[in-house]
């Protein structure tokens, strides 16, 4: 399986001088959508065969989140041809198929082997222990790494499935929500590994999760029909019968245009209902798209600190960062957080009691999370067999 390349500035240089095009992912340990994001571009690389979507890690300025580069030399108005269309060139190669043996492969979690949990917890126990285990984009460098990356000494989730008997979607989950743990995320990564009895059967885990955070995003609620042909087609794989890519797409698109055409908490609801539509056992990406969707949806923490308020104190933020680059570039200390209360000490208070507010709130909404994976990998129940009007359990 094609993976995500991890590159410094000389396979950066390479990668760029490899390829007619090539997909740059540009990413800091701190960003939580770069955390988001990464199983996401696991499934592009996937999709795209041989070819590959180096990352490179980049220290990152306020306001900004990720970015796509083209290859040195490339027209900056041409249209960017993805794998499986057609250019000046001639055609390019085919989009292979996504049907992985995921439904047939062992979903026994740590393949019933009681010494493969006892190795895995000691392992990341002394990471933890040692300050090598860290938290971000799934990252292994031999001596440190996140979650993922130490259990499987790779950065690749399905080397993770494969190892220790957990379903690809699961696998998917956990550098993405061990990630926005703001509390304690050590401990909630070997809770992780705790929870699971070798032997468990955890192919029904994944849709159990998804049915959860798709009802607390009010998706049953507010968007019941979609919802329903959601599951169904879930339901069909669960009993073995595998649906192509076609079949997703056209779902997702119908119901992409009904959100287009909806407003507030309707159109979130039939969003979730979109991100949804993709295969449990061949994407890694949907239940950590769904977990980024529920977190960012988390209540506002402040009545008093509005949206005006916050495109305030960002803007004052941005403008003091680009006065400070001639120091930062000479290698001079700045105090971005001293320079802000200097200047703009009302707005400053208000900003850092609604930022302190803010992860609070973030935090708490991660602890539900946690819980709730946690209970269904302790669960490991068997799927359903019946769906009830659209209503009842995927």
């Amino acid at each position: 399986m094609t993976k995500v390349a991890n590159v410094d500035a000389v396979g950066l240089d390479r990668a760029l001088g490899g390829h007619r095009l090539v997909m740059v992912d540009f990413w800091s340990p701190d960003c939580i959508p770069c955390q988001t994001l990464s199983p996401i571009l696991d499934d592009l690389a996937a999709i795209c065969g041989r070819r590959r979507v180096p990352q490179a890690r980049r220290r990152r300025r306020p306001g900004h989140g990720r970015s796509v580069r083209r290859r040195r030399g490339a027209d900056p108005g041409a249209v960017p041809q993805w794998a499986g269309s057609r250019s000046a060139d001639g055609p390019q190669d085919a989009i292979p198929s996504l049907e992985l043996a995921g439904s047939a492969a062992e979903t026994r979690a740590f393949h019933g082997d009681p010494a493969l949990k006892a190795d895995l917890l000691a392992r990341m126990r002394q990471h933890a222990g040692e300050g090598t285990l860290v938290f971000g984009a799934t990252r292994w460098d031999g001596v440190r790494g996140s979650p993922l990356g130490i259990s499987a000494a790779s950065e690749d989730s399905g080397d993770y499935a494969a190892r220790f008997g957990f379903p690809l979607a699961v696998a998917g989950l956990l550098d993405p929500l061990m990630s926005a743990m703001l509390r304690d995320p050590a401990a909630a990564a070997i809770a992780w590994v705790e929870a699971v009895a070798p032997g468990d059967d955890l192919s029904a885990v994944p849709m159990h999760i998804l049915e959860e955070l798709l009802v607390r995003l009010k998706a049953r609620e507010l968007a019941p029909v979609p919802y329903a042909r959601v599951a169904a087609v879930h339901l069909q794989e669960a009993l073995g019968h595998a649906q192509d890519r076609t079949s997703w797409s056209a779902l997702r698109t119908d119901i992409e245009a009904a959100a287009a055409a909806a407003e507030g908490s309707v159109r979130l609801a039939l969003d979730a209902c979109a991100i949804a539509c993709w295969s449990l056992t061949t994407s890694r990406s949907v239940l950590a798209s769904l977990l980024h969707s529920w977190l960012a949806q988390a209540p506002p923490a402040s009545d008093t600190f509005d949206a005006a308020d916050r495109a305030r104190a960002q803007a004052v933020l941005e403008a003091l960062w680009r006065e400070t680059a001639p120091a930062r570039d000479a290698g001079d200390p700045v105090d971005l957080p001293a320079l802000f209360r200097r200047c703009e000490p009302v707005l400053a208070a208000g900003f850092e009691a609604d930022l302190h507010r803010a992860n609070t709130v973030r935090a708490d909404r991660a602890g539900e999370a946690l819980d709730i994976v946690l209970r269904h990998l302790i669960a490991a129940s068997p799927p359903p067999s019946v769906l009830a009007d659209g209503g009842g359990s995927i």
